[in-house]
């Protein structure tokens, strides 16, 4: 599942390959927080750590073999220690609501 943040709705892999050379859902790099780690707005702090403890179990670069497995998991890092952090999490929801470009993406965002 992912939160579609233009169209409000979550998205939903629509097939799952099992067997062999079956390649885990790959987490947005682009988008909000929110989209990397496929969760919505709403999202609650247990949510939050469940989701990317899974993200975790998959893409962290000691236990994946995917050669971006370290890109992908600093995006996953990144956005998860930005919606984490109360602080930052408002200014951050604040930054999205008011469609503020040059700080939207989790890189950005300081």
């Amino acid at each position: 599942e992912r939160w579609d943040a233009q169209s409000g709705a979550v998205q939903r892999s629509s097939s799952k390959m099992a067997g062999k050379g079956h390649q885990p859902d790959r987490p947005a790099t682009e988008g909000t927080a929110y989209d990397v780690l496929g969760l919505s707005p709403g999202a609650e702090a247990r949510e939050l750590k469940a989701r990317y403890h899974a993200l975790a179990r998959t893409w962290h670069p000691d236990v994946s073999k995917h050669a971006d497995a370290t890109a992908v998991f600093s995006h996953i890092s990144r956005a998860y220690d930005i919606l984490t952090h109360p602080q930052q999490r408002l200014v951050y929801d604040f930054v999205l609501a008011n469609d503020i470009p040059m700080f939207d993406k989790p890189e950005r965002f300081q």
